[in-house]
């Protein structure tokens, strides 16, 4: 046995149920633009994958039918992840940068509405 491989395999198998169970913990992912939500789950599968062909390794499967149509399927997954990963990702880029933008905006009046406050606090102690 390959404690490498074993040691690889438990943390591609442990990510994709945590993206799968992020799916059941936080329904708003659920709510995401179908685009997105697909390449959540390609993301997943791919990696479930590539956990399955270390398994197959771990287990000196190499030689196997089994591991080399686990190995066609992660090239298949892994290419369409990529494919349909490409152009999403200038979008998401921009999306970021506009919510980042945005939250910068709203620290800056809320700033702004704090030192008001605070000015208005020292006006109303000066007045006593």
């Amino acid at each position: 046995m390959k404690i490498d491989d074993l040691i690889i395999t438990v943390a591609y198998f442990s990510i994709p149920v945590q993206l799968v169970a992020s799916l059941a913990f936080y329904p708003r992912l659920v709510s995401m633009p179908p685009q997105v939500l697909g390449v959540f789950i390609l993301v997943a599968l791919f990696i479930l994958c590539c956990g399955t062909g270390h398994l197959l390794r771990c287990a000196d499967k190499t030689d196997t039918t089994m591991f080399h149509v686990v190995q066609w399927i992660t090239a298949i997954v892994s290419i369409l992840t990529a494919v349909v990963l490409l152009p999403m990702i200038p979008v998401l880029m921009s999306e970021i940068d506009e919510g980042l933008e945005r939250l910068q905006k709203l620290e800056n009046e809320a700033s702004k509405g704090a030192k008001y406050s605070a000015l208005s606090m020292q006006d109303d102690g000066a007045g006593n």
